[in-house]
């Protein structure tokens, strides 16, 4: 399938929320969509038309860390590419910044680290754990 287009531009709140909501994640206030987005390096969107179907981020401090944020594709257009292209344009993206660390990292689903290893993703540590608390 290659009849999608990726836009260096975020969506709404309201189509991140619907985006979420396809996948069985938790919506976020708007307020905090917006502040999300003006803090992050860039945005990634795909659309079958003028139909959202895909939305990521670059996150991180540009000079060490970056993450790859939020990287969705509704269901019904995953295992089409759309993800892919969506990564490989913030790895695009990223390779453009200068003076940093050529690395960048994300937290995947144990059911897409096959989809980030046929990026180039490998586990960077199997002893350590993604932990959280809240504030």
């Amino acid at each position: 399938m290659k009849n999608f287009t990726i836009s260096r531009e975020p969506v709404s709140a309201t189509q991140f929320n619907d985006l979420c909501e396809s996948v069985g994640w938790n919506s976020v206030a708007e307020k905090h969509f917006h502040q999300a987005i003006d803090h992050s390096i860039a945005c990634v969107s795909a659309f079958v038309g003028t139909d959202v179907v895909g939305f990521g981020r670059l996150v991180g401090d540009i000079g060490m860390c970056l993450y790859i944020q939020d990287l969705i594709v509704i269901p019904e257009y995953q295992d089409k590419g759309i993800g892919s292209s969506m990564a490989r344009e913030l790895h695009q993206i990223a390779s453009g910044l200068n003076d940093r660390r050529p690395v960048i990292g994300l937290i995947a689903d144990e059911k897409v680290v096959g989809f980030y290893e046929a990026l180039g993703y490998s586990e960077s540590n199997p002893n350590c754990r993604f932990l959280k608390t809240a504030v």
